[in-house]
């Protein structure tokens, strides 16, 4: 019985594990360490990425009762994706799996993986459980985090960040870095300082807790609001709408990651905005890439972010907003500044 047919009869798939981190952060050091600790019962798969032609980490990462499956030559992430769906449709050909790891190049942006695993049929017997990024602490600070945008997006992509050498760098330092990066959105599950990359095998089995739908955190918003209402939403492909109202009043979407926004209409809909708006915030998809969306009396900006299993947007009024006829002014003003694309 092959692999594919397991996972069809039992409707279950593979958990991925996802292991993210700049050259030289500890990416390989920590796979090392989990499989000398895998439960001897347990069947793992690992897919290597490296940049070049010689397979390093392979060799490294090598075991008799763990297949390894290398992509070399490129960057998973983009050059070498359709290497990768070949390497997971050779890691289907297995018996049953208790877990794949796959470790990118640390020259890459990781979104085009999640994509892939999400909708590819390559991937259709595997679900990201997971995902990790080790920071190097000892050449981690402010100004590295704000020119690297590979740095940017593994980290606002992971759920986990594990700091690593620990012993490298002073408390205060330790400290500082805990205090940055627990500042950050979407909030992370978890952060772990380490030594050597090493952590505990149990931190695998965690699903984490995605972020909030709440996208706006103004105090008077929170303070005010006296009634949330969910609601059903004529907007094409919404996943879930939300309305709270009270004195200060926000009216929010989240859509699946098949809706595009488009710039130019998004612009021009902020250059008129709906009486009353005080405050924008989003995570949108336009093109093939997410933006971060900010909305400040009459200023825009849009900075892009890693991938999202979703696009949100959220509104914050400064009056009581009567949930029918306002939602459905804004829903029919929305509908010129979206299309639905697969991914």
């Amino acid at each position: 019985m092959t692999y594919s047919m397991v996972k069809t009869c039992s409707n279950k798939p593979t958990p991925v594990t996802l292991v993210t981190g700049l050259l030289g952060s500890g990416k390989t050091s920590l796979i090392r360490h989990l499989l000398a600790h895998k439960p001897p019962q347990e069947r793992w798969a690992l897919i290597i990425n490296e940049f070049g032609d010689i397979g390093i980490d392979g060799a490294v990462l090598s075991a008799q009762d763990t297949p390894l499956f290398e992509v070399n030559g490129g960057c998973i992430c983009c050059s070498a994706q359709a290497n990768l769906a070949q390497a997971l449709n050779k890691v289907s050909q297995h018996e049953s799996l208790d877990r794949l790891i796959i470790e990118p190049t640390g020259l890459g942006h990781p979104a085009q993986i999640i994509d892939l695993l999400q909708g590819h049929p390559s991937a259709q017997n595997f679900k990201l459980q997971n995902s990790f990024c080790i920071i190097n602490l000892a050449n981690f600070d402010l100004d590295r985090y704000q020119k690297s945008a590979v740095l940017r997006d593994q980290i606002s992509l992971a759920d986990y960040l594990v700091l690593n050498k620990t012993d490298l760098v002073s408390t205060q330092q330790l400290e500082q870095s805990e205090t940055f990066l627990k500042s950050l959105r979407p909030t992370k599950a978890a952060i772990i300082p380490t030594q050597q990359a090493k952590i505990d095998l149990n931190w695998l089995d965690q699903t984490p807790t995605r972020p909030s739908f709440s996208l706006l955190e103004a105090p008077v918003h929170q303070a005010t609001v006296s009634q949330s209402i969910q609601t059903d939403s004529q907007l094409p492909e919404v996943m879930r709408a939300q309305i709270q109202v009270g004195p200060v009043s926000s009216i929010g979407w989240v859509f699946a990651p098949s809706v595009l926004f488009m710039r130019p209409a998004v612009k021009q809909w902020f250059d008129t905005p709906p009486p009353g708006l005080v405050r924008a915030k989003g995570l949108i998809r336009m093109g093939k890439q997410w933006q971060q969306l900010n909305w400040v009396v009459g200023h825009l900006s849009l900075e892009e972010q890693a991938w999202r299993a979703d696009s949100r947007l959220e509104l914050l009024f400064d009056y009581e907003v009567d949930p029918k006829p306002s939602f459905q002014a804004l829903e029919k003003s929305l509908t010129n500044l979206i299309q639905v694309r697969d991914l």
